[in-house]
């Protein structure tokens, strides 16, 4: 968790003056920053004016074109503003800044006038765009300045298009900033898409500071309905309450429960001032509407390490925090999250282990150890069940796969020399598995690449971790932790520190949203799996079936069966079994289906719905002895085409059903008559 400070290097073109203009010069910066669709006030140039004249003098307009850019439709309004003498390099320039002008891009140079002035000295405009909603992804936008009208004269730049240019996504907002909420700092971002579509993200509220526990930190969460583009006002999950009485690095996961999320975290002492009598306490919070509401934290310490815990060796260790971002539930139902531990305090050394519970959360049990001088991890399931680790380790990232569901770890981790990475946390997820249907197996992960907390990159390995081919820097600047979500649009979000303005670790939170295809320069794409629900009809003409046909995985098929005259519908019938007995039958597909809707004849055996009764066993095998409850004078039974297969007398039982089908069995007793359908297997 050590912090690494890095310079953000600014690309600036100057631009000579004229001879006997007021104007000194014009710099340009043009921000390269990834724009999203919908976003509005998008800064693409900053323009620091220098102004010699010894009075203010009026602005009338700037001469402006996007040239550069890709489709000028994608971008509605071009903006004008001014923070006149002083410069902004903390984003929120906004917030203060005077609007001095708009217009509506057209093809070509254009004009756009402007109500302002110029004083003496350095000025500073900013130019930004409001991208269109339905903007393409990968396209870009470009500017160039050339020309700024006084009332006194026109000052043509004669270098208009500095170097850079702004990339569309999906999305790319914005969450917390320092200062906000009356806060000196956010950090520690970890994020999961919900049950219902939602996203939800933890973020540490460092109030004072930025540094970790034992400060005084609050947990807070965001959510998100539209897909990351607007996002909820936070609400507190831990409020810390002073120094050693905060709370910091959450980690979230899906739990068993219907709409259910978990969130462990740590907090108190600190990782360096944890002992065993005094330790650093783990906490859990559940969420049963994904994510709008929480418990209050649990402590779970006692169950991990510390004077409370029953373990003989675990009880003497010193600390344990949890690697935040993502953790995992497993295609078993264990839910686990990878724990960095002191195991005394004789060195700083750290040692991973996996802490999981397979009982919802309800108590937690500590796996074998999984390295010796790690520090942050994750863990994701492989395709074939194994469990794999990513550990934070400066140099080349670390991994380690357990075979027995993470219990017990190889004893040594191996390295991945193609992901070269600082000392910093990361991400890593499934993306998509075959199991699942897909078309094939993708994991990612992301983080800082090269030796300095800066270009969070995001990987992907087609391979099960073996490998990661494939690549692209997303914040190409001073960045840090990372962590990813895919959303129900098999979209690819990341929520990350960044901290683009001043490169001192001053980080803000912020959300992108992207494609696989753009992730990977079009090489890749993610391919919708088409199952098909194909149905039969029994008997033939008996009846008429709507809704079969091709279906997108996790669609919801609705079969309709009607009735022909003489018939009526009796049941919904998968490899033998019954699976609905309603004539509308409902369901989400995950996998190719093969039904058959049953009808049975109306005109051979009396209404089923009078007179009923019931049988043993039911559903029933061929050659099956079928017990009717009581002795009938007469037993008749038909097939589902209404012809009568067999005929008993003075009999309490029915046997020599040879093949399998559907039955209408009519018992009958005086004046009594009686039916009942059975399934022959």
């Amino acid at each position: 968790m050590k912090k690494i400070l890095t310079l953000v290097l600014l690309t600036f073109v100057s631009l000579a003056s004229f001879a006997q203009s007021e104007f000194g010069g014009v710099i340009l910066k043009q921000e390269t920053q990834l724009t999203a669709r919908a976003n509005v006030d998008e800064l693409i140039l900053k323009a620091s004016v220098q102004y010699k004249g010894t009075e203010s003098v009026a602005l009338q307009s700037v001469k402006l074109n996007l040239n550069g850019t890709t489709n000028i439709s994608d971008v509605e309004e071009v903006r004008v503003y001014s923070t006149n003498l002083k410069d902004y390099t903390n984003g929120r320039f906004m917030e203060t800044a005077t609007l001095l002008g708009s217009c509506v891009p057209t093809e070509g140079d254009f004009e756009c006038k402007l109500d302002g002035s110029l004083s003496k000295g350095i000025n500073y405009l900013w130019l930004t765009v409001n991208v269109a909603e339905d903007a393409a992804e990968g396209n870009f936008v470009d500017m160039s300045l050339l020309s700024i009208t006084t009332d006194n004269e026109t000052f043509e730049l004669k270098s208009p298009s500095p170097a850079g240019r702004r990339e569309i996504i999906l999305a790319r907002t914005t969450l917390l900033r320092p200062g906000d909420y009356n806060s000196s700092n956010y950090r520690i971002p970890a994020i999961i898409t919900a049950k219902d579509g939602s996203i939800v993200a933890f973020t540490d509220k460092r109030k004072y500071n930025n540094t970790d526990l034992p400060e005084d930190i609050d947990i807070i969460c965001n959510r998100s309905t539209d897909g990351g583009h607007t996002w909820s006002e936070p609400i507190t999950i831990a409020q810390g309450t002073g120094r050693f009485q905060g709370y910091g690095d959450a980690a979230l996961v899906h739990s068993k429960d219907e709409n259910g999320l978990l969130a462990v975290f740590v907090g108190g002492q600190g990782l360096w001032t944890s002992t065993p009598s005094v330790p650093q306490n783990s906490y859990m919070v559940k969420s049963y509407d994904n994510g709008q509401t929480w418990t209050e934290p649990e402590v779970i310490t006692h169950f991990i390490y510390g004077k409370d815990c029953t373990d003989p060796t675990r009880k003497n260790w010193y600390a344990s925090f949890f690697g935040s971002g993502n953790g995992l539930l497993t295609s078993t139902g264990r839910i686990m999250f990878v724990a960095a531990i002191r195991e005394s305090g004789n060195n700083n050394t750290l040692y991973n282990y996996v802490v999981y519970s397979d009982d919802n959360g309800e108590t937690w049990n500590v796996s074998g150890r999984a390295s010796v001088g790690g520090d942050e991890a994750k863990v994701t399931e492989l395709a074939d069940g194994r469990i794999l680790m990513s550990i934070r380790h400066g140099g080349n990232r670390w991994y380690n796969i357990s075979s027995d569901g993470g219990l017990t770890w190889q004893y040594n981790p191996s390295t991945w020399y193609d992901i070269a990475a600082p000392a910093c946390n990361g991400d890593l997820i499934r993306y998509t598995s075959v199991n699942n249907g897909d078309d094939k197996n993708r994991l990612l992960h992301s983080v800082p690449v090269g030796t300095e907390r800066k270009n969070v990159t995001i990987f992907v390995s087609y391979d099960e971790g073996q490998t990661w081919p494939t690549s692209r820097c997303i914040v190409p600047y001073s960045s840090a932790y990372s962590s990813l979500c895919i959303l129900p649009d098999n979209t690819i979000g990341i929520y990350v520190e960044e901290d683009f303005y001043t490169g001192k670790d001053n980080y803000s939170t912020v959300f992108y949203n992207f494609s696989l295809e753009w992730l990977t320069k079009g090489a890749d794409g993610f391919e919708d799996v088409v199952y098909e629900v194909a149905v039969t009809v029994n008997p033939e003409n008996a009846g008429t079936i709507t809704g079969a046909g091709s279906f997108e995985k996790d669609e919801t098929v609705t079969l309709v069966a009607t009735a022909n005259e003489g018939y009526k519908f009796l049941n919904w019938i998968e490899n033998d079994e019954v699976v609905s007995e309603k004539s509308e039958y409902s369901f989400t597909i995950t996998s190719d289906r093969e039904l058959v809707a049953n009808f049975v004849s109306t005109e051979s055996v009396d209404e089923y719905s009078a007179n009923t009764f019931n049988v043993f066993p039911s559903p029933a095998s061929v050659n099956a002895e079928i017990n009717l409850g009581m002795t009938y004078d007469r037993v008749e039974v038909y097939n589902s085409v209404g012809a009568k297969v067999v005929e008993y007398a003075d009999t309490d039982k029915i046997e020599g059903i040879v093949t399998a089908g559907i039955y209408v069995i009519k018992a009958v007793n005086g004046n009594d008559v009686r039916n009942c359908r059975i399934i022959v297997r």
